[in-house]
């Protein structure tokens, strides 16, 4: 966790930079209303050359105010972003995670995404706040880019596909150090330029970008043909001393241009080149920030700023190539649109370089994302063990969460009083396997695991439209649990089969421990039921809740103990609500 100490520095610029600015939008604004004066002027009094040549000179003036100072407008830009991202930290650390703090991006679509491609990720999703509304994506995401958000979503879901034992620790170990460094926020600002393209994925984007112009060879004749009839009719006017000819080469050239077939209709250039805009500005930012200490990979951008530039400028033409006036100025001499597409062809950088940029900035993106758990709360990198391990676990998505040790021996039953930490204790277990099984930090003092597939029954809810009862999607859950798979699972189920009788849901509880001890995965089940506290091949915890000294008043401390609960408070409840006598 960094200690804020360039906040004021980062103000003490912003502020000064505005002030500067002040008197640049005042010499734009006299420049305009004294260009628009000359200009009336001009017209109004029989065309005085004077003031058309003091309107020219006026309007160059402000063309090149708005260029000089337009790296500073993005300086502003940036200055403003670091503020924010340190508001977001600020959040983060007191739990106050709001949208309006730039916390937008749920990953609504990944949760859809996720939710259709197995049964495992649409109840981990279900189970585990991921994505939504306050969830981990959303607290921990400092990914803009198309690249960047999938690449985060899928590691925080599948990040087990990607675990390597031999160096899995190395980029958790970089955004642990990122974490605890106050460039972070530099970073994120830069980062900040991009912006968020929710209904793209990677290899649309990818496939737009390399989308080229078509010539064939009946392309080439058409073409060739137009600039002989061209040259035609300038020599013809020329031989003839006829002019008038002179106006059929417009003609012919916008009629031309207006029937070709555009081959790039299917993209819309004006967003494309917007996004190589903002990744022009992410770079160049970037760039000027040297954390090469922390992370070799984190140089070098200059060879990418110039691809991106090149491409940025060509589909900046392509965009006016939409513009009907431009059409028609274009294309008034020669069919020069026709040779922009050709130059275009031969000039826009290799789709591979785009590609190898883009993941540059996904990487610097995911790295920043993992060190926001550093940056924020009591954080460690986790290393792999025999049995699951941990000392102050917390669950980032709780408010003042009360951390917890334990030590996983064999199967856990938990038991305890409503309220009182059971639930949020598993989901605390599956937010931080998650993480780890992703290469990220993990939310604890000390961290120690196997490698774990988690497997999750802890939000059960009934589909009725499909008539599916609550106990049958419970079922559903535990099927899914019990199945085959080829990575050691960890299972968290939470009031088990509490959808059916207290006698059937006893039994069922037995024997689906016993199932997932012969096929040997690790469990955690909580239950309302003592009699599962008694079998003997498993271990009891329980969390327990407080009374005043006359039993008026119930509180809870959230801290795990080992051995069955012994104590109920649903009684309680039910009298405190003046619901029972």
């Amino acid at each position: 966790m960094f200690i804020y100490k360039e906040k004021d520095t980062f103000n003490s610029r912003l502020e000064t930079l505005k002030n500067k600015l002040k008197y640049v939008y005042i010499a734009r604004l006299v420049l305009g209303i004294t260009l628009i004066v000359a200009l009336i002027c001009y017209f109004t009094l029989d065309f005085n050359y004077i003031y058309l040549t003091l309107s020219i000179a006026l309007l160059l003036g402000f063309i090149f105010i708005v260029c000089y100072f337009r790296k500073d407008y993005d300086l502003e830009k940036y200055y403003k972003n670091v503020l924010l991202e340190y508001d977001k930290h600020e959040a983060r650390r007191t739990g106050k995670v709001k949208s309006s703090l730039g916390f937008f991006d749920k990953g609504n679509e990944f949760k859809k995404r996720f939710s259709k491609l197995s049964l495992r990720d649409k109840y981990l999703i279900e189970d585990i706040d991921i994505f939504g509304n306050n969830s981990l994506y959303q607290n921990i995401n400092q990914a803009k880019s198309v690249l960047g958000r999938e690449t985060l979503a899928y590691n925080l879901i599948h990040g087990e596909e990607t675990f390597d034992e031999h160096s899995r620790d190395n980029l958790a170990k970089k955004a642990y150090a990122l974490g605890h460094d106050e460039r972070l926020v530099e970073v994120e600002a830069a980062l900040d330029f991009n912006k968020v393209e929710e209904e793209m994925n990677y290899e649309t984007y990818l496939s737009n970008l390399d989308s080229k112009y078509n010539f064939n060879k009946n392309n080439m004749f058409l073409f060739i043909g137009i600039i002989a009839i061209d040259i035609i009719i300038l020599l013809l006017s020329i031989l003839t001393k006829n002019y008038l000819y002179f106006i059929f080469i417009p003609i012919i050239n916008i009629f031309y241009s207006f029937t070709k077939k555009n081959d790039l209709e299917i993209v819309d250039p004006s967003k494309i080149y917007s996004s190589l805009e903002k990744y022009n500005l992410v770079l160049t930012y970037l760039s000027s920030i040297d954390l090469r200490d922390i992370d070799s990979k984190l140089d070098n951008y200059d060879k990418y700023i110039k691809d991106i530039k090149k491409a940025k400028l060509l589909w900046q033409m392509v965009s006016y190539k939409r513009n009907i006036l431009y059409k028609i100025l274009i294309n008034t001499i020669l069919p020069l649109e026709t040779l922009f597409e050709m130059l275009f062809n031969k000039r826009m950088p290799n789709i591979n370089n785009l590609d190898e940029c883009f993941k540059k900035v996904a990487y610097v993106e995911l790295l920043a994302s993992y060190a926001n758990v550093a940056a924020d709360y009591n954080s460690t990198v986790g290393v792999l063990g025999d049995t699951l391990e941990f000392t102050d676990l917390a669950n980032p998505l709780v408010k003042d969460c009360v951390p917890n040790d334990f030590k996983y021996t064999k199967g856990v039953i938990l038991t305890g009083s409503n309220m009182s930490g059971k639930t949020t204790f598993m989901r605390t277990i599956g937010i931080n396997l998650l993480l780890f099984n992703a290469n990220c930090p993990v939310l604890a003092t000390s961290f120690k695991t196997p490698k774990y597939l988690v497997y999750t029954s802890l939000r059960i809810k009934d589909e009725l439209s499909s008539g599916v009862s609550t106990f049958y999607a419970e079922i559903e859950k535990i099927r899914e649990i019990v199945g085959k798979n080829k990575y050691h699972k960890f299972c968290l189920i939470d009031e088990i089969f509490k959808g059916t009788n207290t006698l059937d849901r006893i039994y069922g509880a037995k024997k689906l421990v016993e199932k997932l001890e012969s096929i040997g995965e690790d469990f955690i089940i909580s239950t309302h039921d003592f009699e599962l506290c008694n079998i003997t091949t498993t271990i009891n915890y329980h969390f327990e809740e407080l009374y005043n000294e006359d039993y008026s008043k119930i509180s809870f401390d959230y801290k795990l103990k080992e051995g069955p609960s012994h104590s109920t408070n649903a009684i309680f409840l039910l009298k405190s609500s003046h619901i029972i006598d």
